[in-house]
């Protein structure tokens, strides 16, 4: 199967986007917060690479980062009405990064 990009572009693109996750610092739902990525980038981003290659090369998608943690925020209004929430769902920020990395290599497979 051949690569999308060099080796060197998806290790750019990885790192911008977990220094471009590092803004939302909650944790995910595996405990591990986005700062943590943010000050441990420069030795994750090539296991990270390893790990994605594996990923977009076997498509085995790890179940853990299918999951996530529903939460809904009251937006304003009456408390009784269900419309008046904002639904926010909580999940891994390793598995933002990758689907962030997915998408950005979607778009160029595109254009």
């Amino acid at each position: 199967m051949a690569r999308l990009c060099s080796h060197l572009i998806i290790f750019v693109i990885i790192l911008f986007q977990v220094l471009w996750h590092f803004k939302n610092k909650a944790a995910g739902i595996d405990g591990i917060h986005a700062e943590f990525y943010k000050y441990a980038s420069e030795k994750l981003v090539s296991p990270f690479c390893a790990v994605f290659d594996y990923i977009f090369d076997k498509g085995d998608y790890p179940i853990k980062w299918s999951e996530g943690l529903i939460n809904a925020l009251h937006k304003k209004g009456e408390t009784t009405d269900p419309d008046n929430y904002r639904k926010i769902t909580i999940t891994a920020v390793m598995a933002k990064i990758f689907d962030s990395v997915l998408n950005v290599r979607l778009y160029f497979e595109n254009v």
